[in-house]
């Protein structure tokens, strides 16, 4: 596996360290991706995987470098990209009181879709992941799988140009990480890029186009997503 830093249009991380508590949890990261382009974030629990999704959706500033999406800098305050941007978190929180109608209609309105972009966002993506008998259904009410698929509804719902996925497959039985992969490549196939991180060398190999491992903060490895076997190799080469 070979670098992935290149210049050009897309997602350019450039740079990027960040801090917490004298703690360095990301060190000059550096790689693209590119329109159309799926990259899987390897790597153990406390790499800097979930602190750079959250960079680079907005949420946090780095200490150094930055992180530029279509040529503009991707900044806390900078609503209309963030706009641009759909973001899924490891954790996500979800209102228990609110059916699932009301939950996915309640992420649109503080997105500002209109009544019309809502309705088709959501008809799109209920049915593409096999939620319409589950729309009265209360938040509360449902398994951690479905409470998934409800989470990548609303992430899909604006059809954002950039994809951030925290280990999105969670809870999610193989058949509906069959549904989740045929979604990422539909996206990637509309020129829409993902950045997604994941324990799954399987799954990193089979959806992703590059691979970046970090390791201790900083990029162990990266390039273009090997087979399987090739990819389990890259990584364990990675812990030394």
């Amino acid at each position: 596996m070979s670098g992935l830093k290149q210049s050009g249009a897309g997602l350019e991380v450039n740079g990027v360290s960040f801090s917490y508590q004298n703690r360095t949890v990301l060190n000059n990261i550096e790689f693209d991706i590119h329109p159309g382009e799926i990259t899987a974030l390897l790597g153990p629990n406390g790499a800097g995987k979930s602190t750079l999704l959250k960079i680079a959706a907005g949420l946090m500033s780095p200490r150094e470098g930055e992180l530029i999406l279509d040529g503009t800098r991707i900044e806390t305050k900078n609503q209309r990209l963030k706009s641009q941007i759909g973001y899924l978190s490891e954790h996500p929180y979800f209102y228990p009181q609110l059916s699932v109608r009301e939950f996915i209609e309640l992420i649109g309105h503080l997105r500002r879709m209109s009544g019309s972009e809502l309705a088709r966002g959501l008809d799109k993506w209920v049915e593409w992941f096999s939620l319409t008998e589950y729309l009265n259904y209360k938040m509360g009410q449902l398994s951690q799988g479905t409470c998934r698929r409800v989470a990548l509804t609303t992430v899909l719902l604006h059809e954002p140009r950039l994809l951030l996925l925290d280990e999105p497959t969670n809870g999610l039985d193989p058949e509906q990480i069959v549904v989740f992969r045929r979604a990422l490549a539909q996206q990637a196939e509309a020129g829409k890029m993902v950045l997604i991180s994941t324990h799954q060398l399987g799954l990193a190999s089979q959806i992703a186009h590059n691979v970046v491992i970090l390791r201790g903060g900083r990029v162990a490895n990266s390039g273009s997503s090997p087979k399987s076997d090739d990819l389990e190799a890259a990584y364990l080469a990675s812990m030394k």
